[in-house]
């Protein structure tokens, strides 16, 4: 009984864990989601600037440029740690598996140490059985060696007849 509570205990505690990763996970999207969205922005905002940069001032230009690089800098940066989010949600599902493996393993092994267990105490048993009927059949030749050999031995195989009949009664 205790073993199937360690059970329940480590599957809960794994569940838990892919519940954990499943919101990290689902935060992840949504800020990738959102950093996508930003991306696409800063690509019109580029094709805009492209489109309008003749008439434009060199003061002008440079000003909307410095904006353009600090944005690219900002996005730059929350690709990277979108990048470290997965990398580290993937880890962590990595680690999980390799738990629940690890466990399912020793699940197998004991299961299998029981089944070898359980064969040789069958075997054990079949022959303690196999014994006593020998036994019985031992004791029964004995008792009908002791009952024929009566008149031949004047009475005296009686006491042997008498610890036959004892053996083969107690079996």
């Amino acid at each position: 009984m205790a073993d199937r509570v360690k059970d329940n205990n480590f599957i809960q505690e794994k569940i838990n864990q892919i519940s954990e990763q499943s919101v990290i996970f689902r935060n992840f999207a949504e800020e990738s989601i959102s950093q996508s969205l930003k991306m696409c922005n800063y690509a019109e905002d580029l094709i805009l600037f492209a489109e309008c940069c003749d008439g434009i001032s060199k003061e002008d230009l440079l000003e909307y440029l410095k904006s353009l690089s600090r944005d690219s800098l900002l996005y730059k940066s929350e690709a990277t740690k979108l990048k470290e989010q997965i990398k580290n949600i993937e880890n962590s599902l990595g680690r999980i598996a390799k738990e629940i493996l690890k466990y399912n393993y020793k699940i197998i092994k004991e299961r299998k140490d029981l089944s070898n267990y359980i064969d040789t105490e069958n075997k054990r048993t079949n022959d303690a059985k196999l014994s006593a009927n020998r036994s019985k059949i031992v004791a029964g030749l004995g008792l009908i060696t002791a009952a024929v050999s009566i008149p031949l031995t004047g009475g005296a195989s009686l006491v042997a007849l008498g610890v036959s009949g004892l053996t083969f009664i107690g079996g």
